[in-house]
């Protein structure tokens, strides 16, 4: 008698939580068709003719928006350039031997890099275009970190060169 009550009880409340999520109530129609009605009322209002700075704000958007994307355009160029720059240093540091301090502070150099490729804001994570300049400026430093790296490696490349020819 017990199990068939529960079971009907269950069933019962399956029942009203079902319809609860299908069925909108005439509360929610009213409120989700009122702000949609009202929408279309007031944007011809604001754009009347006689106003110039509904249609001013919107062209500076625009060209807000298009010197975000150029800038943006230059980021994904450099970004690029560094994940080709990291990756061929990883394969010419593959059998070089550096001393301790000096390895260690290409393993930093390189990590930065790798931070900075490892999950990349996108356009829409910038308010501006000097943001995206900002983060530009920082692979840009990378980039000179791992030049420096390039002429260590070169260095080690030539003195070991040098030790293999009497």
């Amino acid at each position: 008698m017990k199990t068939k009550l529960s079971i009907g009880l269950i069933v019962i409340i399956a029942l009203v939580v079902l319809y609860f999520v299908f069925f909108p109530s005439r509360l929610s129609e009213h409120q989700s068709l009122q702000p949609a009605a009202t929408t279309p009322a007031a944007e011809p209002a604001a754009a009347a003719p006689g106003d110039n700075a509904a249609s001013g704000a919107g062209e500076d958007e625009e060209e807000r928006r298009a010197a975000m994307e150029a800038a943006y355009q230059k980021l994904e160029a450099e970004r690029k350039a560094l994940r080709h720059h990291l990756g061929i240093l990883k394969t010419d540091l593959w059998d070089v031997e550096l001393p301790a301090e000096e390895a260690r502070r290409v393993t930093e150099n390189l990590k930065e890099g790798y931070v900075l490729l490892k999950n990349p804001p996108l356009l829409g994570a910038f308010q501006n275009s000097q943001e995206i300049q900002r983060e530009i400026e920082k692979i840009q430093a990378v980039e000179k970190k791992l030049a420096g790296v390039r002429k260590l490696l070169d260095q080690v490349r030539a003195d070991g060169k040098g030790e293999e020819q009497p």
